[in-house]
């Protein structure tokens, strides 16, 4: 499944059978992001919760995420499979470990904004065949108005 937008939010469920791409650019894979961003991407949902995400007004954990710093939460993560994950795996020796802590409540509110939820079921329904309406309403078009004009 290929899915074409502009949207980065949808990296998070980039996978083996998924991938994204932004028009005119290159189709984003999994390897894709793990070669950018050096983790699964399942886990840019965590980056994320730390990083913040100007574009969906999510902000930013304040704290300066140096060479040493992005590192370090990079392999942290990568161990991880939640924000409270990372915060459990996080030693009093991280770098700014302080820092990490007074925001800690931020990051996993973060979290649960910017996480996808993958719970829901959802029931597909067919479309009756050659039915014109239907096809019509799903790109947003009203064929009795358009007829009458024509």
């Amino acid at each position: 499944v290929t899915i074409y937008t502009t949207d980065k939010d949808l990296y998070q469920i980039v996978g083996d059978n998924i991938c994204v791409q932004h028009p005119g650019k290159p189709v984003i894979e999994k390897q894709t992001i793990i070669d950018i961003y050096g983790m699964e991407p399942t886990k840019l949902v965590m980056l994320k919760a730390f990083k913040g995400d100007v574009s969906d007004n999510i902000p930013k954990i304040p704290v300066r995420l140096m060479p040493k710093i992005k590192i370090a939460l990079t392999e942290l993560i990568n161990k991880s499979e939640s924000v409270e994950n990372v915060y459990s795996n996080m030693t009093s020796n991280f770098p700014k470990y302080k820092d990490f802590q007074d925001f800690k409540s931020r990051a996993l509110i973060n979290e649960s904004l910017i996480k996808f939820k993958t719970d829901i079921t959802v029931e597909l329904l067919e479309p009756p065949v050659g039915d014109a309406n239907v096809l019509a309403a799903s790109i947003g078009v009203d064929l009795k108005q358009w007829s009458e004009s024509v």
